[in-house]
C-alpha cells in the first residue's frame, strides 16, 4: 500500500488562496435582509466542496478561522456546514486498511457550540442543510444534513435545556421564536421548563404553565445555601430563581446537589462568574465531575486525536512558520479616484469609508483622505465615522478630468501615513509611477509602508498602479468592493501585502481547531 493512499491530499499555498479569495469575496450577503440568495450560495458552496475533497485540512483550519477571527456570520454558518461534509470523516483510506482518516468533521460539531454561533445562526445552517441540491462530485441532488451534525444541533438545543440562564437570555434578545422553529425543524420537543420559560404554548400534551422555581425572596445567601440543602432542591430550579450573579456559598449548594453530568454542563455559567476560583467551590466541582470521568475522557481523546493527527499534518506543510500578526496598522490615507467615469469610486467610499477607517485607532488623528483626478483635493474629516458622515462630506462631488494615482501620494506622506487606500479602477496617465515615487525617495520622501488598492470596475481598469507600487517597492494587496464588509478584512488585506500573498494562509493554518466542549458527551439525545 502506498504512502498516498494513507495520506490527505492537500492544495500548495497559491491554490488555498485563489479558494481563500473566491470564498470571502462570493460568502458576502448570503443571506440579505434575512432571505437566503442561493445563486450566491451555490457560487461559494462550490469552493468549499472542492476544499472538502482536495484540502480537508485547510478547510477545517479555515472554519475555526472563521469562527474565531471573522466577523461575517455568513461565512460562519457556510464553513461549518461544508467541513461537516468534509473528506476527512475518520473512515478508513481503502476497504479494509487499518489505517484511518482523522475525523475532522468533529470541528464543525465543535463550531456549533461556541458562543458566537447563537440561535439566528443555527437556523441558517439548518436552513442550507435541508436545501435539496447536488454538492461537489460526491454528493447527488438531495439534502446533506449529516447524522453527525444533527446530533450536533440536538445537543446545543438539550445542553440550554439544563441551563435556564440561557434559554432566558435567549428569550431576552429577542430570539424565542427562532429557537422554537428550531425545535420545529429538528422535529424534537422542548422540555416542560423550556416550553414555559419560551413562553411557548403547547398543542400536545398538558398545558404549560409558568416554570416553577423557587421563592428565596427576603432570604440572605447563607438562608438560601441552607434551604437548596435542606429541601434537595434541583439545581435547574434553583438556577431559574436566582439572579444572574450568584455568590460561592450558593453555588456550593448546588453543586452539592448536582450530578456528575450536572456539574460539567453547569462548568461554563460557573466558570463565566469566577465561582471556580473559590477553594470551597472548586473542591466540591473537582469531586463531582470524577462521576463523569468516562464521558470527559471520551471528549478528551477526540480532541487529542485531531491535534495529533494536525501535528504531523503541519509538519509536512510547506509554509513558514507563524509571523507576528500586524495589530496597529498606523495612520491610514484614502485617495478616491473621481476621474471620468469612477462614479462608483465614490459611492463605495460612501458606503465603505466608515470600515477603512474603523482599521486605524483613534481615527480622529490617524485617517486622512482625499479624492483625485488630474489634481488632489484633500478632504475635511467627517464629523463622525459612521456611513453618513462620510456621505455628507462626498455629497455633491462629481467625477470627471484624467487620472493622477499621485496626486495625494506626497501629501499623505507629510502627514506621516503608514498605509495608502486606493479606491480606483487603477487606469493612470500622468507619468511613470515607479520613476515619480524614485525620484520623491531622492528627494527624502520616504515610501508607504503598504498599499491596499480596492478595485472598482471602470473604463480604463487595468493593473497600473499595484504594477507601478510593487515596481517601486510597496507592498500591494488588492481587495473587491464586494468583499469590504468589514473592517478586519481592510486589516487583513494590509496584512498580507505586509507579510506576502501566503501570509493569510499561514495565519489560518494557525489556528488551532476547535475542540469539542467537556459537556458534550453528556448531553443525552435521541438516537434518530
Amino acid at each position: 500500500m502506498s504512502v498516498a493512499e494513507n495520506t490527505l491530499s492537500y492544495l500548495d499555498d497559491k491554490e488555498r488562496l485563489a479558494a481563500y479569495n473566491a470564498i470571502v469575496a462570493g460568502a458576502i450577503h448570503v443571506y440579505t435582509k434575512g432571505k437566503l440568495d442561493k445563486t450566491r450560495l451555490k457560487t461559494v458552496l462550490d469552493v468549499f466542496m472542492e476544499l472538502t475533497e482536495k484540502d480537508p485540512y485547510f478547510l477545517a483550519h479555515f472554519t475555526s478561522y472563521a469562527m474565531t477571527k471573522l466577523d461575517s456570520k455568513d461565512l460562519k454558518v457556510v464553513s461549518v456546514f461544508a467541513n461537516s461534509l468534509s473528506d476527512a470523516d475518520g473512515t478508513p483510506f481503502s476497504a479494509g486498511s487499518t489505517y484511518r482518516k482523522p475525523n475532522l468533521r468533529v470541528v464543525s460539531q465543535a463550531a456549533i457550540q461556541q458562543n458566537s454561533f447563537d440561535v439566528k445562526l443555527l437556523e441558517r445552517l439548518i436552513e442550507i442543510a435541508t436545501i435539496k441540491q447536488p454538492l461537489g462530485t460526491k454528493y447527488r441532488e438531495g439534502t446533506h444534513f449529516a447524522r453527525h451534525l444533527q446530533r450536533a444541533v440536538k445537543k446545543y438545543v438539550r445542553y440550554r435545556e439544563q441551563n435556564p440562564k440561557a434559554l432566558m437570555g435567549i428569550r431576552k434578545v429577542g430570539l424565542s421564536k427562532r429557537l422554537q422553529n428550531i425545535y420545529r425543524l429538528m422535529h424534537i420537543a422542548p422540555t416542560p421548563e423550556a416550553a414555559s420559560i419560551l413562553g411557548w404554548k403547547q398543542k400536545k400534551g398538558p398545558a404549560i404553565e409558568k416554570m416553577k422555581v423557587f421563592n428565596f425572596s427576603g432570604l440572605s445567601d447563607l438562608q438560601i445555601a441552607q434551604k437548596i440543602r435542606d429541601e434537595k432542591l434541583p439545581p435547574t430550579g434553583v438556577l431559574g430563581a436566582l439572579p444572574d450573579k450568584m455568590s460561592p456559598v450558593i453555588a456550593a449548594a448546588i453543586l452539592e446537589q448536582s450530578s456528575g453530568d450536572q456539574a460539567v454542563i453547569l462548568r461554563e455559567l460557573f466558570d463565566s462568574q469566577g465561582l471556580l476560583k473559590h477553594a470551597e467551590v472548586k473542591k466540591i466541582f473537582t469531586e463531582k465531575i470524577k462521576e463523569a470521568k468516562t464521558a470527559l475522557d471520551r471528549v478528551e481523546r477526540i480532541n487529542t486525536e485531531i491535534d495529533e493527527d494536525i501535528q504531523k499534518e503541519l509538519k509536512k506543510a510547506k509554509s513558514e512558520s507563524r509571523k507576528n500578526a500586524v495589530g496597529d496598522i498606523g495612520k491610514i490615507f484614502l485617495h478616491i479616484d473621481i476621474s471620468g467615469s469612477m462614479n462608483m469610486a465614490i459611492e463605495v467610499a460612501k458606503d465603505k469609508g466608515a470600515i477603512i477607517a474603523e482599521c486605524t485607532k483613534n481615527p480622529e488623528e490617524n485617517f486622512f483622505w482625499g479624492v483625485f483626478n488630474s489634481s488632489g483635493s484633500i478632504l475635511k474629516k467627517p464629523e463622525t465615522f459612521e456611513k453618513d458622515a462620510f456621505a455628507a462630506v462626498l455629497y455633491g462631488i462629481r467625477v470627471g478630468g484624467g487620472t493622477d494615482c499621485l496626486a495625494l501620494y506626497e501629501y499623505a506622506r507629510s502627514k506621516n501615513c503608514d498605509i495608502d487606500v486606493y479606491i480606483t479602477d487603477q487606469g493612470h496617465n500622468t507619468g511613470d509611477i515607479e520613476a515619480r515615487i524614485r525620484d520623491m525617495e531622492r528627494k527624502g520622501i520616504e515610501k508607504p509602508r503598504a498599499a491596499v488598492i480596492i478595485h472598482v470596475p471602470g473604463s480604463d481598469s487595468c493593473s497600473k498602479l499595484k504594477d507601478g507600487l510593487e515596481a517601486s517597492g510597496i507592498p500591494v494587496s488588492i481587495i473587491k468592493p464586494e468583499a469590504l464588509s468589514e473592517s478586519a478584512l481592510v486589516a487583513q488585506a494590509v496584512r498580507t501585502a505586509l507579510k506576502g500573498a501566503t501570509s493569510i494562509i499561514e495565519d489560518i493554518m494557525q489556528t488551532p481547531l476547535l475542540k469539542l466542549p467537556h459537556w458534550y458527551d453528556l448531553v443525552k439525545v435521541d438516537s434518530k
